[in-house]
């Protein structure tokens, strides 16, 4: 994992967050500024699609805001950025600004996006 990124671990601040990974080859991460999905596979396209699903499964259990809400939102304001194109595992990692989501406790219907 790039340091760059201050997911190296927590030595930088930074917490991995395994608990309610649902596919075998994620990787999610927690900065101060944001929370980061990543996800590896043969194909750029495939890595892509499971960075977003987990970042958006992982976004609902966080803010109990609706998916299509929480896509609209990471469509708007999340990056994505290619983390290795090195071997035959292809990686994706994106980074949501924890800036633009609302307080969990705010979220209680779909009124915040």
């Amino acid at each position: 994992v790039r340091r760059d990124l201050g997911v190296a671990g927590q030595a930088n601040g930074t917490s991995w967050v395994p608990p309610g990974k649902t596919r075998p080859n994620q990787l999610r991460a927690e900065t101060d500024t944001h929370f980061i999905a990543m996800a590896f596979d043969p194909d750029l396209n495939v890595a892509e699609t499971a960075a977003l699903e987990d970042l958006l499964d992982w976004m609902e259990l966080e803010t109990k805001l609706e998916r299509e809400s929480l896509y609209r939102l990471a469509s708007l304001a999340a990056d994505m950025h290619v983390t290795q194109v090195v071997n035959t595992k292809k990686g994706i990692h994106i980074l949501m600004p924890k800036s633009v989501l609302p307080p969990k406790e705010h979220c209680a219907d779909d009124s915040m996006v």
